[in-house]
């Protein structure tokens, strides 16, 4: 019988708020084969600066060390890193630059690197992609503040290639929820688990081939924040016996199930559902502590509450990936669409739209799948084209208040930005330890109850 496997443990540092080039986290690589500056062939050609260096090093009696690994017949000093040519000497071709990490995207298959240079008597970090190591692409290191001589492009790029290749890479995988661990082991606590099956990737790091990888969190800081006892103080004294409220947290878990209703159901892609109301009637809040149960409840640092202000592209970039994480939309009124039909769509069905690459083949669309909240003081039926498949695929709620003082209001919002990201991981824990038939036969049990209670209409089935 097909179980889901699930991954629960505390999950590494977004790519995009980490530092992945701060002492604590770099390495200290000595430099291959180092030898002290006095035995180096100097010849006339070298500069009286590099000599100087290797008497200044030849006193010290100190081995020379980077923050990376050099390729066997490179050598550093303080003025730059050097190439031994087979003849006439150490030859400099460019300043104290290297690749400190290197990033392969599992599901793109593409790599990026962390290149860490000095600027005057500080360290700096910029991330590159592959196209540094060709010669028309290192020029794009030139724009970006590195200087070097640009008559050394060819030993520059070679240099690159090969201090690359000393380098294991950090796998990364861009989606978030559930999905199937592609080619390799993942590991739970101290124990492998069934590659083939289903794994819910986001709050774990991963390991494959015996490599070391990480769920990068492009787009979501789920990383738990505060703890799960101050939220569950939270949900007792504040949110439970509140009807609205407590719907306000199976929503944010509701995002947990699409996937694995779509097994059931292939139309139900996406979960959409847009809160109407003023401001006193606890819209924001409810959809705050939604997007609280699995990670950041902000509009910033990459947290799971955005606002309408964005372009359709930008949204579907934003769910690319996306298999189970609960998502916010707030203030529909932010939005310069007139016309929110073909969004609305889009978001329901739960992939992007096909594009074309230079070499007319189609690109890889990729998809989502999960729960989506809108709020504003306006309905957004009355965006869209008042057609039959649209309006089957929101539910739009009016007319609810959900908390019931100002005071309750701020308690739960500013209790939820302190304390975020338990909820999820535990629930996900209990969907992996029911068998799917359990889950199948609720499933079923839950329409039957709907069913019962909904109104006749020509969309009651």
């Amino acid at each position: 019988m097909e179980e889901f496997i699930v991954i629960i443990g505390p999950m590494s540092q977004p790519r995009g708020q980490q530092d992945s080039c701060t002492e604590q986290e770099v390495v200290q690589y000595p430099v291959q084969s180092t030898k002290l500056f006095s035995e180096f062939e100097v010849t006339q050609a070298d500069s009286t600066d590099f000599q100087h260096e290797a008497q200044d090093h030849q006193q010290s009696q100190e081995q020379v060390q980077a923050n990376f690994p050099l390729p066997t017949d490179y050598r550093m000093s303080s003025k730059g890193i050097y190439v031994w040519p087979g003849k006439g000497g150490w030859k400099f071709i460019w300043p104290c630059m290297g690749i400190v990490k290197r990033y392969k995207d599992v599901a793109a298959e593409t790599e990026y690197y962390d290149l860490e240079y000095n600027e005057g008597s500080k360290s700096q970090c910029i991330q590159v992609e592959s196209s540094i190591f060709s010669r028309m692409g290192i020029d794009a290191l030139l724009v970006r503040g590195v200087v070097f001589p640009s008559k050394n492009k060819n030993q520059v790029v070679d240099y690159l290639a090969a201090q690359k290749s000393l380098l294991d890479p950090i796998l990364l995988f861009s989606s978030a929820g559930w999905e199937e661990a592609p080619r390799g082991v993942i590991r739970v606590g101290n124990q492998f688990v069934n590659p083939n099956e289903m794994a819910f990737l986001g709050v774990t790091r991963i390991y494959q081939d015996g490599v070391e990888g990480l769920n990068n969190g492009l787009k979501y800081d789920l990383k738990p924040a505060g703890s799960y006892e101050a939220w569950r103080t939270l949900y007792d004294e504040k949110v439970a016996g509140n009807t609205p409220l407590e719907f306000g947290v199976a929503l944010g878990l509701s995002a947990i199930l699409v996937q694995v209703l779509t097994q059931w159901n292939p139309n139900l892609r996406n979960f959409f559902c847009h809160i109407v109301g003023q401001l006193t009637t606890g819209k924001t809040t409810v959809a705050t502590l939604a997007a609280s149960v699995a990670g950041r409840p902000s509009t910033t640092d990459n947290g799971l509450v955005r606002t309408w202000n964005m372009t359709q592209n930008a949204l579907t970039i934003m769910l690319n990936g996306n298999h189970g994480v609960p998502l916010v939309l707030d203030e529909l009124s932010m939005s310069s669409q007139k016309d929110l039909t073909s969004l609305i769509y889009q978001l329901a069905d739960g992939s992007e739209k096909s594009r074309a690459t230079q070499s007319a083949t189609l690109k890889d669309s990729r998809s989502w799948n999960t729960t989506i909240s809108s709020t504003g003081e306006l309905k957004i039926t009355d965006r869209i084209n008042q057609n039959d498949g649209l309006l089957v695929r929101i539910l739009e709620l009016e007319g609810i208040q959900f908390t019931t003082s100002a005071e309750q209001s701020e308690r739960i919002k500013r209790e939820v930005a302190e304390n975020y990201g338990w909820v999820a991981p535990d629930f996900v824990s209990r969907i992996q330890q029911k068998p799917l038939a359990d889950l199948h036969k609720l499933y079923e049990q839950a329409i039957f109850l709907v069913s019962e209670e909904l109104a006749d209409s020509k969309f009651k089935t």
